[in-house]
């Protein structure tokens, strides 16, 4: 199996580089979603009751960031979708296709953006409750580390795995739970490689 490792919440372009060039990193995790006034951004923590221009300066829109990063980054895009906003997932796949040097994968908590993207691109749905693990009839999922005893292997095609530190946890549950096809990993940027 070719597993897939990525740099967990990279939100800003600045931090691409500073990933890309200290550890060669290619494949990253993002989040993004819809600010009050309709911009999609990257960004992790919830603001949609605010305007882009509220936000902090270093906060890009999706397209400045795919513009901005190194060519040919595999890039995991986490959709989210706060309550009272409306995320346009045309615009979104608009943007991957004009980006097109890069390779997307999706994720969300909503399952309603899952089954939009499935069909073009390879999407995951989050699961939030181990019931969901064996309810779900979905080819990819994208799990929290503590739910890695409850998943029945093969039951799904690939399976990512998120909240785990890069490193000595990385091997230790690449070694218990080889099933796993993606790791989104939490690097410490202090860390050496």
């Amino acid at each position: 199996m070719n597993i897939k490792y990525f740099a967990h919440r990279i939100n800003t372009i600045q931090c691409v580089y500073n990933y890309f060039h200290a550890w060669d990193i290619r494949s990253i995790e993002i989040d993004i979603q819809t600010t009050k006034d309709g911009h999609i951004v990257v960004y992790h923590d919830d603001i949609s009751d605010k305007k882009f221009s509220e936000l902090p300066d270093n906060v890009p829109t999706f397209e400045a960031f795919l513009r901005y990063i190194p060519s040919n980054m595999e890039i995991n895009v986490e959709i989210k979708n706060y309550p009272n906003t409306e995320i346009d997932i045309g615009e979104i796949v608009n943007l991957c296709e004009k980006y097109s040097q890069h390779t997307y994968y999706f994720s969300s908590f909503d399952h309603d953006i899952y089954i939009a993207l499935d069909a073009k691109y390879k999407s995951g749905w989050h699961l939030q409750d181990t019931i969901s693990a064996y309810r779900v009839d979905v080819e990819h999922i994208c799990i929290h580390k503590n739910m890695l005893p409850f998943i029945i292997p093969g039951k799904h095609k690939t399976i990512g795995v998120y909240d785990v530190k890069a490193g000595k946890e990385a091997k230790e549950l690449s070694t218990l739970y080889p099933f796993v096809s993606a790791w989104i990993l939490d690097i410490d940027e202090n860390e050496k490689h």
